[in-house]
């Protein structure tokens, strides 16, 4: 289900984040880490989110749930959710922290991808068709994702969130070496 994907997602790459900022400790550099994933959630990972789950509810709920029965505030549930993953995963991460605690971090970020790997899986039958919950249930106006709306969404959101990974990567990288410099 993918509702369930992206906070996972951004907690791995909260993880990833901090384990790219793991060779310097301080408080100003932890806190800057911490505002570049926040940044990094609130502008891209959040809205990206909020975006997929507009554009085809029933799609991110793997059509088992008829989005018109959730309650209104679950689009915005799940956008803060995904735009607060990356926090939690660097905070988590400073927590245990990389230097001290490698294998149980290691673990972790393995328990959270298998995870996503799971519910991907799982849903990957479902996730490849685009419909209503209604049409995919009354199997009628089902069609492929690739080539529709959704499939060119996804290839261009994705494409966006992974070059927002790789900038605040380079940014936590640049802080760190411009702190270690000093």
């Amino acid at each position: 289900m993918p509702a369930l994907v992206f906070p996972l997602l951004g907690f791995v790459i909260g993880l990833g984040l901090a384990r790219i900022a793991s060779g310097e400790r301080g408080s100003t550099t932890e806190s800057r880490d911490v505002v570049l994933a926040a940044c990094f959630g609130a502008v891209l990972l959040g809205p990206t989110t909020a975006f997929l789950f507009a554009l085809s509810p029933d799609w991110c709920l793997s059509y088992r749930v008829d989005s018109r029965r959730l309650p209104g505030f679950f689009p915005a549930l799940l956008a803060l959710g995904s735009a607060c993953g990356p926090v939690l995963g660097v905070v988590c991460a400073r927590a245990l922290s990389w230097s001290r605690r490698p294998r149980l971090l290691w673990q972790l970020f393995a328990l959270t991808l298998g995870s996503i790997a799971a519910l991907l899986l799982v849903g990957s039958a479902r996730l490849g068709r685009v419909a209503s919950y209604t049409q995919f249930h009354d199997d009628f106006g089902v069609r492929p994702v690739a080539g529709s709306p959704l499939g060119y969404a996804l290839l261009w959101l994705f494409s966006i969130v992974a070059v927002g990974v790789a900038l605040t990567a380079r940014g936590i990288r640049r802080h760190h070496a411009a702190v270690s410099r000093d």
